[in-house]
């Protein structure tokens, strides 16, 4: 029954589609943990429910059991029809997941583990484990620089898993999702608390809008990463300024993760406080995380090395995530709908698959070591379409994405190498130093 009539509080509930809905008595059964419906408690959650269920039916079907009453002024970001590319594309990935199930275990139907890590992927997790910890102890703590050296690379290959188990595609279990999270990005100094809130609702959601996509104001006003952002004359030089800024980018994090805890806010998305439990982790983390890869070297050395310790792991790390990162939105490939598209910056003509097509770019396909090493990046473009699936399969889901893109007359960005993608970014950087502010290019904020 339409409960319209009733005063309701859209703060207090979830919005799919233009419907409210009450999923509070279904909270602590969700099947994916309670942190994914809390992360998306008051908002429009429609892209975020469509992305992250690639098998639709029955969340479909539960749907009306919660249901509240009609957003009468709801207007939708995006186009979702039944024909369209996003939906075409999720009922090719099923038949491509259920063959897969039905070759592992000989079942007819699809079984929920097969989107996950295979054996072999979960051998290279723990295998990476040991590697971190061990370069931690030998060039951290033993003061042994060639270890510092390779340790960013350590670094980021694990902190991929993290990034993996964040959008529960690495086990079929909330815990141990969690748990990889927070012994790899967590003791990274990185939030997988406030970095789910910013990354899953905000970018993955709503990929290059400015205002909205929290990556595109993140480094501003010290970087312009968007058309309509307002130019300084310190911009003509970004390209080359960005380098130190990237470097920095980890020490930055520990500080607003620790701002986003006490304001409840990460720059322009709201963070709720969590509960008691994530309270603590988030906290003992924390300090662990600078206690041994900021504080600890300089007990253990002299000024001058410890601080060639710290920079080596900490800084050269944050510098390969957010290159890798930028890479894959912020050149003018995934730029290109606001000035060579007649749709511009009206959303609501696009498919919400095929914006993150357009606003996202791929890199260097082809071989497990690079995806292992660049964190599963390389393939950012499925990733983003399905971010529940493992990055283990992710090469042989993106032929079916290209081969659909070829179906529906959409570009499929893919630079051959990384260092071609990094090249991209930086002459971007240096185009929209020199470019003035386009006209006419509202914010989704205004235009939503």
């Amino acid at each position: 029954m339409n409960k319209q009539s009733h005063h309701i509080d859209p703060s207090q509930l979830w919005e799919i589609h233009g419907k409210y809905y009450d999923l509070t008595p279904f909270i602590a059964r969700h099947p994916g943990g309670k942190r994914m419906l809390l992360l998306s408690k008051g908002m429009d959650c429609t892209e975020v429910f469509e992305s992250t269920h690639i098998f639709d039916n029955l969340p479909k079907k539960m749907l009306p059991k919660f249901f509240v009453a009609d957003n009468p002024n709801y207007k939708p970001t995006y186009s979702w029809e039944p024909d369209g590319f996003y939906n075409t594309l999720r009922k090719r990935v099923q038949v491509y997941l259920t063959e897969q199930s039905n070759l592992l275990d000989g079942k007819k139907k699809y079984s929920f583990d097969t989107h996950h890590g295979s054996g072999w992927f979960l051998v290279r997790l723990v295998l990476l484990f040991i590697f971190s910890w061990a370069a931690t102890w030998f060039g951290i703590i033993e003061g042994n620089l060639y270890i510092c050296a390779i340790w960013p690379l350590i670094a980021m290959s694990f902190g991929g898993y993290g990034h993996e188990a964040l959008h529960a595609g690495l086990f079929n279990s909330v815990w141990k999702n969690r748990a990889v999270a927070f012994f790899s990005m967590d003791l990274l100094g990185l939030s997988s608390y406030v970095y789910s809130v910013v990354h899953i609702t905000g970018h993955h959601a709503h990929t290059n809008v400015e205002e909205v996509d929290p990556d595109m104001v993140a480094f501003y006003p010290n970087i312009r990463t968007f058309p309509s952002q307002k130019r300084y004359f310190p911009h003509r030089f970004q390209q080359y300024y960005a380098w130190p800024i990237y470097f920095c980018s980890l020490f930055f994090a520990n500080i607003m993760d620790i701002i986003t805890f006490i304001t409840k806010k990460w720059i322009n998305i709201r963070v709720e406080r969590p509960y008691f439990l994530e309270f603590v982790l988030f906290f003992f983390f924390k300090t662990a995380a600078i206690s041994i890869l900021i504080v600890l070297p300089f007990f253990l050395h002299d000024t001058s090395k410890a601080l060639t310790i710290v920079l080596l792991t900490t800084g050269v790390t944050g510098f390969l995530i957010n290159l890798t990162f930028a890479v894959n939105h912020k050149n003018n490939e995934a730029i290109d709908y606001l000035t060579n598209d007649k749709r511009g910056n009206d959303l609501t003509k696009y498919d919400w698959g095929e914006f993150q097509i357009l606003t996202t770019c791929n890199f260097q396909h082809g071989h497990w070591f690079t995806d292992m090493i660049f964190a599963g990046l390389t393939h950012q473009v499925e990733h983003h379409l399905f971010p529940m699936i493992s990055y283990q399969h992710l090469p042989k889901i993106s032929l079916i994405v290209q081969e659909t893109c070829k179906d529906f007359d959409i570009k499929y960005n893919l630079y051959p190498t990384y260092f071609a993608a990094c090249k991209a970014h930086f002459k971007y950087l240096k185009d929209l130093g020199r470019e003035p502010s386009l006209e006419n290019v509202e914010s989704v904020a205004s235009s939503s």
